[in-house]
């Protein structure tokens, strides 16, 4: 039984997690989509999210809801890094998954307690960019270019393994419930491409700026998701590139969404 009802709470700890996940993915989606065919809302990344949530009605609750959501998501891929309850081992590759899993931890634990400042304090918060200071200070150690390539190499590798997934169609292993799996087949199959491909696209464009400020050593060409989002718009046909890439992550913030239920569905049966 202990071990019954422990595996229940590690099952609504992932689905709160993901599901949390899954509204950021389609809020920034969908605001950037509109903002790129002039229809309103803005080209946001996840942290740029927080200020314009903030702002709306009853936006303060809203965004400390959101932050408990993240906070989850934190403490689950802890889990996933120190319990490692998918076994999957101290070999290289269970080393490098659980290392993920704890860098990503370490990346929603810093957007959380964002947040959750901004619900105490009352006020939005602007979050500069930190990705050029941090390139820079690369730039700057021996041998800074080739650090700042192999950060970009790392974040390629990411990508490449994002439309292998949307290829192969792997992702389906993420959906538990055997039953969604079937009968919900089609939905599966194109917001998981869909999804897994626009989340290629944008991580080998954040790779791509890190490449072009390893190559001129200008910190300031490198960026994460806001700075990619401009990148797109300022390319050809810039709108509806933006756009689609825009959509494609509200889609796959949809197969969160579509995860989490299925993982509430398992755990029900």
């Amino acid at each position: 039984m202990p071990g019954r009802r422990g595996s229940k709470w590690f099952c609504h700890l992932c689905r709160v997690g993901i599901a949390s996940l899954a509204l950021m993915y389609m809020l920034m989606g969908v605001l950037t989509c509109m903002a790129a065919l002039g229809l309103g809302g803005a080209k946001v990344d996840q942290s740029g999210l927080f200020p314009f949530l903030f702002k709306q009605p009853l936006g303060r609750l809203g965004l400390g809801l959101l932050a408990l959501g993240m906070a989850a998501y934190v403490l689950w891929r802890l889990v996933q890094a120190w319990a490692d309850p998918a076994h999957y081992g101290l070999g290289p590759k269970g080393i490098c998954l659980r290392g993920c899993f704890l860098i990503s931890a370490g990346i929603y634990a810093s957007m959380t307690a964002y947040a959750l400042q901004m619900v105490w304090d009352g006020r939005p918060h602007h979050v500069p960019e930190n990705i050029p200071l941090m390139v820079g200070t690369l730039l700057q150690r021996p041998y800074g270019r080739f650090w700042v390539g192999l950060v970009a190499v790392a974040i390629s590798i990411v990508a490449i393994v994002q439309f292998y997934r949307a290829a192969t169609e792997r992702f389906r292993r993420q959906i538990p419930d055997p039953g969604i799996n079937r009968r919900h087949s089609v939905l599966i199959r194109w917001t998981g491409r869909l999804g897994f491909t626009a989340r290629g696209v944008m991580l080998m464009t954040v790779a791509w700026l890190f490449i072009r400020s390893a190559l001129h050593a200008n910190p300031r060409e490198a960026g994460g998701v806001k700075r990619a989002w401009d990148f797109l718009e300022a390319g050809p046909s810039g709108h509806v590139a933006l756009a689609a890439v825009a959509c494609g992550l509200a889609v796959y913030g949809f197969f969160l969404a579509i995860k989490a239920w299925g993982l509430q569905r398992g755990l029900q049966g």
